[in-house]
């Protein structure tokens, strides 16, 4: 039986809604593939079947795409803003907000402070200060080395892909 249908994920929602703590420990997958498929099935609850459109473009999944919305918005960003609109068929400020609903996400940021590359000279926040999320984009650009990950495909059982997926790191 598969693991994740043992953890009762039968769908992207499950998946994308899953404690990723749990799952890693409780399916014994890989933790940077824990965290990129449940990124990739948090981007398919918002766009559906129209993420195939942005990924060559290089939006992958939630936290590609909520740079989007960060408050802070530089010229790369806005250019993107226009890219993504056209790519996904609606207009330039229903893609900012979309970026923007992504970055208010608690899930989407979840994943982001479970994934963001280890940077040494920055000092571990103290607990009474909040994370920063508004250099998403400058940390997500200096992340090195290409990536094995999964990509998952919109419409199919989501265990089905995990599986076939999950076969390539053993």
């Amino acid at each position: 039986m598969d693991r994740l249908d043992e953890e009762g994920i039968t769908s992207v929602v499950d998946l994308a809604y899953s404690d990723p703590i749990k799952l890693f420990l409780k399916t014994n997958y890989p933790w940077a593939w824990v965290i990129d498929v449940m990124d990739q099935a948090l981007l398919i609850n918002y766009v559906g079947a129209k993420i195939e459109a942005l990924r060559p473009i290089g939006i992958r999944g939630s936290i590609e795409m909520s740079v989007l919305g960060e408050p802070v918005q530089t010229a790369n960003i806005v250019n993107l803003i226009a890219i993504s609109a056209k790519r996904l068929d609606i207009t330039v400020e229903e893609t900012r907000s979309l970026g923007q609903t992504m970055y208010a996400d608690e899930q989407v940021d979840l994943i982001w402070q479970l994934f963001k590359p280890n940077e040494p000279e920055e000092s571990p926040l103290p607990y009474n200060r909040p994370p920063d999320r508004s250099s998403r984009a400058s940390r997500l650009t200096r992340a090195s080395g290409p990536t094995l990950l999964p990509t998952l495909v919109f419409g199919q059982k989501c265990t089905g892909q995990v599986r076939q997926a999950s076969r390539r790191w053993r």
